[in-house]
C-alpha cells in the first residue's frame, strides 16, 4: 500500500543532545497539500536557556561555532516575541502528536530520522506513536533517488555542495535547492526547514516512486 499521510518532523538541539526547537508539517503527499504544521521552542530548555548545540574549536563565523550559537539564542528569542514559535511542554507536543496519529495514522520520517528520533526519544517526545522506518527515512531515500541522477550531480559540481572526497552532498539543503533553485541556505530552524526543504523532497521523492 502506497501510503499517503506523512509526518515530517524536524529538531534543533542542544549541547547536551536534547531538543530545543521542535517542528513537524503534516503533509498529503498525493495532494501536496499542508494540512497542519507546529513550531514549538520546549520549555524546559527555553526557559534554563540551555546551550544551543555547537562544534568546538571552528571558526567564529562558521553555523555551528560558540559563538553562532548565542546569536541563534537571541534569534529564538525573536521568533517567539514575534509569534513565530510558541513555548510549550513536551506534554503538549505529544498531545499534538496523538491528534494527527488519531485522524491520519500518518507515517513519521525526518530527513535523518535515526538522529531526530533518538533526540526526540531523549527529550520525551513520543516520536514512537506513528509507525515509522528506516525505508521511510528521507536522507536514505534520497541517496538511492538523486546520487545517480547526472543532474543532481552536476548541480552539486557547480554550486560546491561537495564533500572532503569531492563527491555530491545529499543533505536537505543540497536536494531542496536543486528542487528548487530560489531557495537560501537552510535556516536550522524547525518548522521551516521541516515545512520548506524537506515537504518538497518527500513530495519529489514521490512522484520518483521512492517513498
Amino acid at each position: 500500500m502506497i501510503e499517503r499521510y506523512f509526518l515530517i518532523i524536524d529538531v534543533e538541539t542542544t549541547k547536551r543532545n536534547t531538543v530545543a526547537d521542535f517542528g513537524a508539517v503534516l503533509v498529503d503527499l498525493q495532494t501536496g497539500e499542508i494540512l497542519d504544521q507546529l513550531g514549538v521552542f520546549l520549555y524546559d530548555e527555553y526557559i534554563t536557556n540551555a546551550d544551543l548545540f555547537y562544534i568546538k574549536n571552528v571558526p567564529s563565523e562558521h553555523f555551528w561555532s560558540k559563538r553562532n550559537a548565542k546569536l541563534r539564542r537571541i534569534q529564538a528569542h525573536d521568533m517567539v516575541q514575534k509569534g513565530q514559535r510558541w513555548i510549550g511542554a513536551t506534554s503538549k507536543i505529544n498531545e499534538w502528536l496523538a491528534l494527527q496519529v488519531a485522524a491520519y495514522d500518518p507515517v513519521f520520517t525526518a530527513f535523518n530520522w535515526a538522529f531526530d528520533r533518538e533526540k526526540c526519544r531523549r527529550s520525551g517526545i513520543q516520536i514512537d506513536l506513528g509507525r515509522h522506518g528506516a525505508h521511510w527515512c528521507l536522507y536514505q531515500s534520497s541517496k538511492k533517488a538523486f546520487l545517480d541522477d547526472p543532474d543532481y550531480l552536476k548541480f552539486c559540481l557547480e554550486k560546491g555542495f561537495l564533500t572532503k572526497g569531492r563527491k555530491a552532498q545529499c543533505t536537505a539543503n543540497s536536494v531542496a535547492q536543486y528542487l528548487i533553485g530560489s531557495l537560501p541556505d537552510e535556516p536550522h530552524t524547525s518548522l521551516e526547514d521541516a515545512r520548506d526543504y524537506e515537504v518538497p523532497i518527500a513530495l519529489e521523492l514521490r512522484k520518483r516512486g521512492a517513498i
